[in-house]
């Protein structure tokens, strides 16, 4: 390039530097300002810088409560459905339906009461196991299947504890005497009314 030419480029770039509407000269940005000392989000976050390790490990607690809960409520849900396919839930029994078995019930038991009266301990113990079958078969509806025997009902699950136990022990007495050839007398009579009684509560079946 001669030098006219240089020239004429170096004549021409003067120019366009002195042109004031274009811009040649970018500043660097302004640092963003620091937040204030004493704010709320600068307490806070000192706050968890000084208690991390505490932070967290209450924030893990507070997870598998939160999991917990979930997990029992689950489980919650699951028994009700189970017990609800097995027929295990209490029945709905009107006030009228109430009655008449609370009536069927005394009846039985008054029969049981005037056999033991007469000496036929034997006999009354039985009417109290039929009798229990028939409470189980009203407050576990669906529960009672033919093949059972007595100490199949006596282990079966869907009982409450308390009625298990107590039907278990007037099962056990009534097998005995018919199965094993032994005496019922007052004693066993007594102690059975008593776990027949046990079972009838509504306590029992909660």
């Amino acid at each position: 390039m001669d030098e006219t030419a240089r020239a004429g480029l170096a004549a021409a770039h003067q120019r366009l530097l002195a042109d004031d509407r274009l811009q040649f000269a970018f500043p660097d940005p302004l640092p963003a300002p620091p937040p204030p000392t004493g704010s709320r989000s600068s307490w806070n976050l000192d706050w968890l810088v000084h208690l991390g390790p505490v932070a967290q490990w209450i924030l893990w607690g507070l997870l598998v409560l939160l999991a917990l809960a979930l997990a029992w409520v689950v489980l919650v849900q699951l028994r009700r459905a189970a017990a609800r396919r097995e027929g295990l839930e209490p029945a709905a029994t009107t006030p009228a339906e109430a009655e008449r078995q609370a009536a069927r019930a005394g009846a039985l038991l008054a029969e049981a009461d005037a056999l033991a009266a007469a000496g036929r301990f034997a006999e009354a113990v039985r009417v109290l196991l039929h009798q229990s079958l028939a409470e189980i078969g009203a407050q576990r509806p669906r529960l009672l299947r033919p093949a059972y025997t007595s100490r199949d009902i006596a282990a079966l699950p869907g009982l409450p504890g308390a009625v298990r136990d107590a039907f278990g022990a007037i099962a056990a007495v009534v097998e005995r005497a018919v199965f094993g050839g032994r005496a019922v007398g007052d004693p066993q009579w007594q102690e059975c009314r008593g776990f027949y009684a046990r079972l009838t509560q509504p306590q029992a079946w909660t």
